[in-house]
């Protein structure tokens, strides 16, 4: 049976038997600030497909099949900045450094790393890379996160009263910002769907499909611990 509880979390919900969620939608609040921002500080829809970093810090257009540019990416100086994929010197994964009018100022470094502290005047910093790795690469400040982020939000829904509290990260390119904006979220096909000020977006390539969204018997489901909550949330879910 098909079940659907809408409410203003934190929100609880008991579960008889085990259920399987079919459709998350998170709304907006009057604060206009729901989600938070991910660690990820890398964003893969702003690449420059089949280009590449210059040995200057130019950008070097369709010069290759295998590669992609990132966009310039806001740094502080004098701070460890770390990647869960090696950057460098070398050609195809050369990274470089820029002050805050976007003159370069240096190759990052001669050989690969994956930690690395920018200078005194860096205000961003740009990449190459293989498109092989575009779907999983993160740039972070300090340590990287456990699990892959992508850049932009999260909205973190706790599930308590199993063993231990589970979570689930929703992730949005940018927050709901009004109580007429939401997220929707499908679990079972994979698809994601954003509408924020009027305008529709798919964003199903953001998710993590991984993650399991069930329902225990004796589960307490959606508990927000963050300050920042949805307006309302409405969950559809369907027992075994």
């Amino acid at each position: 049976m098909l079940r659907t509880v809408s409410g203003v979390p934190p929100l609880t919900i008991r579960a008889t038997r085990q259920h399987t969620i079919k459709e998350i939608t998170f709304y907006g609040n009057e604060a206009g600030n729901v989600g938070i921002i991910t660690a990820n500080l890398f964003d893969k829809s702003a690449i420059i497909n089949n280009s590449r970093i210059g040995i200057s810090g130019q950008l070097v257009l369709n010069d290759t099949v295998v590669l992609f540019a990132s966009d310039y990416i806001e740094v502080d100086p004098r701070t460890i900045y770390s990647t869960n994929n090696a950057i460098g010197g070398q050609w195809d994964i050369r990274a470089c450094e820029y002050d805050e009018n976007k003159n370069y100022i240096r190759t990052l470094t001669d050989t690969a790393v994956n930690t690395f502290t920018t200078g005194n005047t860096t205000r961003y910093i740009r990449f190459t890379h293989s498109k092989s790795v575009l779907n999983d690469l993160m740039l972070t400040c300090g340590t990287l996160p456990d699990e892959y982020e992508p850049f932009g939000y999260k909205i973190v829904m706790n599930i308590d009263g199993e063993a231990e509290t589970r979570q689930l990260m929703i992730y949005t390119p940018f927050p709901l910002m009004t109580p007429n904006d939401y997220l929707t979220v499908y679990p079972d096909i994979k698809k994601a769907i954003l509408n924020s000020s009027g305008q529709s977006a798919d964003i199903s390539d953001m998710q993590i499909w991984d993650q399991l969204f069930l329902l225990y018997p004796g589960a307490n489901i959606i508990f927000f611990t963050d300050a920042i909550s949805p307006g309302k949330v409405n969950i559809r879910h369907q027992s075994s």
